[in-house]
């Protein structure tokens, strides 16, 4: 399958879901998008499987109705057992997602992960 997307992984500064995703933005791109199990290997071959990365992918406009970063329904999907969960820590909901150990966990928002950016690649 050909790649029809660049992508760039940051792991570093470490940034909160909303502060990547602005970063990503600021460099003409937005956190990455899955569309599909293919996609997402050409990206997990480049990043450390035991850290955590946020992907472009939550929930906080609707609880339980995933979108992507580019405003996409959610299609494919690879959450980790048991997830998501929603957890509560702190009176704040799980609404943004990681990329962790070759599966997809929900996780709060705010919490300073790694990240994935992603360029859509033009053709004529």
């Amino acid at each position: 399958m050909a790649c029809t997307f660049a992508y760039r992984v940051f792991a570093a500064p470490q940034l909160g879901y909303w502060q990547a995703n602005r970063k990503c933005s600021q460099d003409g791109a937005r956190l990455i998008v899955f569309k599909s199990p293919e996609e997402e290997e050409i990206v997990s071959e480049a990043v450390n499987p035991t850290e955590p990365y946020w992907i472009g992918l939550t929930d906080r406009q609707t609880e339980g109705v995933w979108r992507w970063a580019d405003r996409s329904k959610l299609t494919y999907s690879n959450w980790d057992s048991g997830q998501p969960n929603n957890y509560m820590r702190g009176n704040k909901d799980q609404d943004c997602v990681m990329l962790f150990n070759g599966h997809w966990n929900d996780h709060q928002c705010q919490d300073a992960l790694r990240f994935i950016c992603q360029v859509p690649l033009l053709y004529r």
